[in-house]
């Protein structure tokens, strides 16, 4: 495949952050979460994204590539659009860096505790639900 699944050994922490595309739409996993962010950006920055990661993944601009770039898109407005509306906080990926390390420092002061990053899962932190970060 295009990726690689990884196998990461995550010791217990008061918080821990797991990112991935389908870490949303896996009810089993979503149910372990206490607090849930969607990284959203537009379909345009999402392409501009997604073909310069194309010749890493040896992808070209051809009819193959064009194929796949169109399967993926249908298979984000499918799967992972949707999944969006489970999280309690919505972070626009579009915005400056400074602006979401902002935001993600809010999050640790709300529980004040030190944070573990290993990517979306975050356990024991405070349900805000509903919440909307617009930077």
């Amino acid at each position: 495949g295009i990726s690689t699944p990884n196998k990461i050994l995550v010791k217990p922490a008061p918080l821990i952050f797991v990112e991935g595309l389908f870490t949303l739409t896996n009810d089993k996993l979503k149910d372990l979460m206490d607090f849930k962010i969607f990284v959203d950006a537009s379909k345009e920055v999402r392409a501009e994204r997604w073909w310069k990661r194309a010749p890493k993944r040896n992808i070209k601009n051809d009819l193959a590539g064009n194929t796949l770039f169109n399967r993926t898109f249908t298979m984000h407005d499918k799967f992972i659009e949707p999944s969006k509306h489970k999280a309690d906080i919505i972070i626009n990926a579009e915005s400056k860096i400074e602006d979401t390390n902002k935001v993600i420092q809010q999050i640790a002061n709300l529980i004040a505790r030190p944070i573990t990053f290993t990517g979306n899962l975050i356990k024991n932190f405070k349900k805000t639900r509903g919440r909307h970060f617009k930077n």
